[in-house]
């Protein structure tokens, strides 16, 4: 009896997860993402219209969190990302439909630092920027 009253006084203070869909006019999914007390938490999918991916990410109260990954139609990568806060933080890779690496560079905070270098379809190099507080510094 006592072990049933303690539980019955902790389930008000529980949080409860709720996993949302969204659809398209066509009925085909749209979104599906977690979300703990309003807020989104955990993984969060998003779909093309066809029903593959376009988009995996995590979040935590509302706000990207670690990888995402961003998908073509075909299921290819189209960029990675890290993320921190709700901001961009660390190297982002953008790629072309191939799989050869389009862009790449990095965010602190959300602002772009350091150096961010621009491929063609051939994997040569067609330019590459040095970034200081989100401005481009000339060479």
């Amino acid at each position: 009896m006592k072990k049933t009253l303690l539980l019955l006084l902790f389930i008000p203070l529980m949080s409860f997860g709720q996993t949302k869909f969204e659809y398209y006019e066509s009925g085909a999914i749209k979104t599906k993402q977690n979300y703990v007390d309003g807020k989104l938490q955990g993984e969060g999918i998003l779909y093309f219209e066809s029903g593959a991916v376009s988009m995996k990410a995590n979040y935590v109260d509302d706000k990207l969190q670690g990888e995402a990954i961003r998908y073509y139609e075909s299921g290819t990568i189209r960029a990675k990302s890290n993320w921190f806060g709700g901001k961009l933080q660390g190297e982002m890779i953008a790629y072309y439909e191939s799989g050869t690496i389009r862009a790449k560079g990095n965010y602190v905070g959300g602002i772009k630092d350091g150096k961010r270098i621009r491929y063609n379809k051939s994997g040569e190099v067609v330019d590459e920027v040095n970034y200081v507080d989100g401005k481009p510094q000339k060479n």
